[in-house]
């Protein structure tokens, strides 16, 4: 019995030890890791879908169409969790700020689909402050992807 015992201990740290592996690759100069990172990642096409949501919630705000807001901000909620499962990134920072802004964009998706949809000045400066950390991100890793 305790050889069994004995054996699943060893499996399930042997596993835990390949879990911690996984992730960004650690390997070669900091702009190919970047680079890798970006195109494997598909982070153009989650700027782009960040984007696009943030420039509809504003538009749908201003033009009172509060459904459409709420739409647009399960939309947002949905493309900011999927933007997270492709973490972490081969730099802390890029993914420090990549996590922060996708936390504060899938907070604020919430905190608007549970409104009724009418944008308060506070959700209003949630997503402004969500989004420039997002925006921070895209910045460092056009920066970190440029060769040294």
């Amino acid at each position: 019995m305790n050889r069994i015992i004995c054996f699943a201990s060893v499996l399930v740290f042997g596993a835990f030890l390949s879990a911690c592996s996984l992730g960004a690759d650690t390997s070669g100069p900091i702009s190919t890791r970047a680079h890798i990172w970006d195109t494997s990642s598909g982070f153009s096409l989650t700027r782009e879908y960040i984007t696009g949501d943030i420039s509809k919630i504003e538009l749908l705000n201003k033009r009172k169409n509060f459904l459409g807001v709420k739409t647009v901000c399960v939309l947002l909620g949905e493309d900011s969790a999927k933007a997270n499962d492709e973490l972490p990134t081969p730099v802390d920072s890029l993914t420090n700020y990549l996590v922060n802004s996708y936390k504060g964009l899938f907070k604020f998706s919430l905190s608007c689909y549970h409104s009724s949809g009418r944008l308060s000045s506070s959700q209003l400066i949630q997503l402004k402050t969500a989004f420039h950390q997002f925006n921070l991100g895209s910045s460092l890793l056009v920066n970190l992807e440029k060769p040294t």
